[in-house]
C-alpha cells in the first residue's frame, strides 16, 4: 500500500495511468480482503481482478466495488456442462453458476469478463455453439479467447489418457499460445479411444469461434499476452 501510495505522489495523474499488482490469491481469503478493501478505496484507485464463479455474491461485490474494483473475470472456460464436471473446473462450477456470477457483477456496476478456452478434452461442434449462445444470451461486458495447451504439471498433462487427450508432441518451446493459435492434441473418446477431433480441426474450431466473438463485438474482445 505504501508503495502505490508513493507512486501517486511522485508521479501525479496525468504520468502512471495504471498499476498492476499480481496476486492470484488477494480475494480468495475473504477475511484477508475484508482488512485490504478499506485502503483501497482510501487510495482511490481502480483495478481489476479475478474471481471464481463459485464466490460470487452481493456482499463480496459490494466490497470490491468499494474497494474500487471496476472490472471482474470469471475462469469460464466453456458453455458445456460436461466438459466442466471432466476438467474438474474449481468449485464444481457450471454454465448456470457462470451465468449467475455475470449477472451479479454487472448489478453491481462491475464489469464481466469471461475467459473462453476452446479444444478442452470432450469438445464438440455443439460445445462451440453452446459458447455462443451463452455470450449472446449473458452478454458479458468483455471476453478472452484462447485454445487449449496441455502445460507440464497439469493433470491432463499428466495423464492424458483419463481426459481422452492424445499429446502430439513435448517440444515445449512450440507450446507458446501466440496467434494464429496452435493445437499439440488430438481429442478421443475416453470409453473407445474414437477419434473426436484432430489438432487441425481443434484450429479451426478456434478460429471460427475467435472470428466470430470478435465480429459480434470488437470492443468486447480482449486480446492477452498468449493470443496477441
Amino acid at each position: 500500500m505504501s508503495d502505490i501510495r508513493l507512486v501517486k505522489l511522485k508521479s501525479g495523474e496525468e504520468i502512471i495511468g495504471d498499476v498492476t499488482v499480481l496476486d492470484d490469491n488477494v480475494i480468495i481469503d475473504k477475511k484477508r480482503f475484508e482488512k485490504l478493501a478499506p485502503k483501497l478505496h482510501d487510495l482511490d484507485i481502480r483495478f481489476r481482478c479475478s474471481i471464481s464463479s463459485v464466490l460470487v455474491s452481493d456482499e463480496y461485490m459490494e466490497l470490491l466495488y468499494y474497494a474500487g474494483c471496476r472490472e471482474v473475470g470469471i475462469g469460464f472456460e466453456s458453455a458445456d456442462d460436461e466438459i466442466l464436471e471432466v476438467i474438474n473446473k474449481a468449485g464444481k462450477a457450471t454454465t448456470d453458476m457462470h451465468r449467475n456470477a455475470v449477472k451479479l457483477i454487472q448489478k453491481w456496476g462491475i464489469k464481466a469478463k469471461v475467459y473462453i478456452i476452446t479444444g478442452l478434452p470432450g469438445e464438440t461442434e455443439e460445445s462451440i455453439e453452446a459458447v455462443k449462445k451463452f455470450i449472446e444470451d449473458v452478454k458479458p461486458d468483455k471476453w478472452i479467447c484462447l485454445l487449449f495447451t496441455p502445460y507440464p504439471g497439469t493433470p491432463i498433462y499428466r495423464n492424458p489418457e483419463m481426459f481422452g487427450v492424445e499429446i502430439l508432441h513435448k517440444d515445449f518451446k512450440k507450446y507458446v499460445q501466440s496467434y494464429p493459435s496452435k493445437s499439440h492434441l488430438n481429442l478421443k473418446k475416453v470409453s473407445n479411444g474414437k477419434l473426436l477431433a484432430t489438432n487441425v480441426e481443434l484450429e479451426k474450431r478456434f478460429e471460427h469461434l475467435y472470428h466470430w466473438l470478435n465480429k459480434l463485438n470488437p470492443e468486447s474482445m480482449e486480446y492477452s499476452s498468449f493470443n496477441g
